[in-house]
């Protein structure tokens, strides 16, 4: 994992997954979760951290998290990726989707 601090988009976690994927969680909080440390392995499910309102570029908005997928370095639609079973885990109250 890489964790870093973006100096538009606020704290920041990349996690690299199997066949060129990657994870990207942009605008948390300045604190993370137990284990999260540049380098350090993760595994599904673990929490990595909190919402914030680190990113300079999104001040204008509510806290929220920006999430990205890539692939070989090119960012993709993350609706276009997830299973439908991911999808209907993140709807809810405090979530939006579009």
């Amino acid at each position: 994992s890489q964790v870093f601090e973006d100096p538009m988009m606020g704290y920041t976690i990349v996690i690299k997954h199997a066949s060129g994927y990657s994870t990207v969680y942009k605008n948390l909080s300045p604190t993370h979760a137990t284990g999260i440390a540049e380098g350090n392995s993760v595994y599904a499910g673990q929490l990595l951290g909190t919402v914030g309102d680190s990113a300079l570029l999104e001040l204008a908005e509510e806290a929220h998290l920006h999430f990205e997928i890539h692939l070989d370095g090119e960012q993709l639609d993350p609706l276009d990726c997830l299973t439908a079973s991911a999808l209907s885990r993140l709807e809810g109250a405090d979530s939006v989707i579009d």
